[in-house]
């Protein structure tokens, strides 16, 4: 019934990535509405964390080995990566971020770092403070971008 039905594990890993991305992409408007671009970053991964920690570390496991297996770990799809190099490019435009960076690379920092706390988290079984770890992890990386 399930083949009949979705297909494969592959594409119900693409319909799960478009209905929480879509659910994401609402709540984030609504949170950062009025924000500026550094503090948009902030909510948009603790919103991201707040996901992972919903579904848990095996549910992440299994779908983070599905985007390594199609090779959308390393380039994401979606609102929500495209939200944050907007936050990005805003930050460098607006005086936020040292311009000695790139958008590309300081989004590359971002994203593999968070993904890397993730896939570190899934492999510990959840026994670590994913929100806790990544906050310190993320606040050391917006200190070296910005401005000084």
């Amino acid at each position: 019934s399930f083949y009949h039905h979705i297909g494969s594990k592959e594409k119900l890993f693409q319909i799960f990535q478009l209905k929480i991305g879509t659910e994401s992409f609402k709540i984030l408007l609504e949170k950062t509405n009025g924000k500026d671009p550094v503090e948009k970053i902030f909510i948009l991964i603790d919103l991201y964390i707040a996901y992972v920690l919903k579904f848990g570390y095996k549910f992440c496991r299994y779908f983070l080995t599905l985007s390594l297996k199609n090779h959308a770990f390393a380039n994401p799809p979606g609102a929500l990566n495209i939200f944050l190099k907007d936050c990005i490019h805003e930050s460098l435009n607006n005086g936020s971020f040292d311009t000695k960076y790139d958008a590309d690379y300081i989004y590359r920092c971002i994203y593999s770092s968070l993904r890397g706390a993730t896939l570190i988290w899934t492999l510990e079984e959840g026994k670590s403070d994913l929100r806790k770890d990544y906050e310190n992890t993320l606040n050391i990386l917006i200190d070296a971008f910005k401005s000084k």
